[in-house]
């Protein structure tokens, strides 16, 4: 194990010094990808979303692809929509609402069970939580949410089910489960605490904001495991891989990071220190992988659950409009990524398989007068389709790159 930490230091010291000569492209490398245009949604009044709302891509478990977008008529009319991202057709449209996505696309909306006459603060009251499939946008089921007024908050898992943490006069809290039929059991009773949050069979609790500490239960037994300190859970995506390892990082100094990753039952697994130039590196998790970048250097990483070094590439510093502020998207079904080039030839669009990190495309910007890689919402999915979304919002265009 020493040697091993050794030797993967090493590999650190390379790449943060830009030496490491795996697939890593010549400043003169020519964009190869020919992108052929698919299929173009023209919306027919108004536009999708308004510049600050996001637009969400969901594959659901028959692998339909989902494009979510708020269709702004005017100031008094607004729509939700969802487009197939097969053919670009409308599957539906709804007045607006409040709702919240799955990973797995599944729909969770929440409504008062009492009217606004019998509304009384004082006393409990109910909530009802709908859930339905995006695809047809039909209800599954719905089922009451127990709410007292200290509060509460909810997490959607997979497969159409949720959980529910109600919490009681600053005493203990209730998590309640609710399956993929809308039945549900009161589960669990845990200490006190200001959040919860579920993540893979854990369940993470922090006393309140300014706390160092999380305490990390057992989503099954209830069982604290352990207590993190100064430690905080990825921003982007999953907290846990496909074996149930959760990753968690520690800043130090504001110049080392250092990853952590915990067992299922909350033993540290291994820890690794990284240095880095200027603004905190990003951590992303690929199933059972682990994606690290830092993207003032160009060093990107990929290693597994288990700490093990895979393979690393370094670029010029890299960019993109990412989810919310990162250099680099990733592709809705993971199994890619991409981001934005600046170079002598102009700026080119790179996308790299996550398994291996081997480029798959370097388009650019030059071949697509109609899009713009560093203005436009860019999605991408199955490693080649492409998808934009202008600025002005009034157009979404599906794109084949083919070599």
């Amino acid at each position: 194990m020493k040697w091993f930490c050794i030797r993967f230091c090493l590999l650190i010291s390379i790449l943060s010094l830009g030496l490491l000569s795996v697939d890593k492209p010549s400043a003169s490398a020519k964009a190869k990808a020919v992108p052929q245009l698919e299929w173009a949604k023209q919306v027919d009044s108004g536009k999708w979303g308004d510049g600050f709302t996001p637009h969400y891509f969901r594959l659901d478990s028959s692998g339909n692809l989902n494009i979510l977008v708020r269709k702004v008529v005017n100031e008094d009319l607004t729509y939700v929509e969802n487009i197939s991202g097969e053919t670009g057709d409308i599957r539906w449209s709804k007045p607006e609402f409040d709702y919240w996505l799955s990973e797995d696309a599944y729909m969770y909306t929440r409504t008062p069970a009492e009217t606004e006459e019998d509304y009384d603060y004082e006393r409990r009251f109910d909530d009802i939580i709908t859930v339905s499939d995006l695809t047809t946008g039909k209800p599954i089921w719905s089922s009451k949410n127990p709410y007292f007024r200290e509060g509460r908050s909810s997490g959607f898992n997979k497969s159409g089910t949720a959980y529910s943490f109600t919490y009681h006069k600053n005493k203990y809290a209730t998590l309640y489960y609710y399956d993929s039929k809308g039945n549900r059991s009161k589960k669990l009773i845990l200490p006190y605490m200001q959040y919860y949050t579920v993540e893979g069979n854990f369940i993470l609790g922090q006393p309140g904001n300014k706390s160092p500490y999380t305490h990390v239960f057992d989503l099954s037994t209830g069982k604290k495991l352990t207590v993190l300190t100064n430690e905080t859970t990825l921003p982007y995506g999953n907290r846990v891989t496909d074996d149930g390892t959760l990753i968690t990082r520690k800043f130090i100094n504001n110049r080392e990071l250092e990853l952590r990753a915990y067992s299922p039952t909350g033993a540290l697994k291994w820890k690794y220190d990284f240095s880095f130039k200027k603004g905190p590196p990003e951590i992303f998790i690929i199933h059972d992988r682990v994606l690290y970048l830092e993207q003032t250097a160009g060093n990107i990483m990929l290693m597994n659950s288990d700490g093990k070094f895979i393979t690393g590439v370094n670029e010029t510093p890299f960019y993109m409009q990412g989810e919310p502020n990162s250099p680099l998207k990733m592709a809705i079904d993971l199994q890619s990524f991409m981001y934005i080039q600046y170079t002598e030839q102009g700026i080119e669009l790179v996308i790299r398989d996550s398994n291996n990190l081997r480029e798959l495309y370097r388009v650019s910007q030059n071949d697509w007068n109609d899009v713009r890689f560093n203005r436009d919402e860019l999605f991408l999915n199955k490693q080649n389709e492409l998808f934009f979304i202008p600025s002005d919002g009034q157009t979404i265009r599906k794109y084949q790159l083919l070599q």
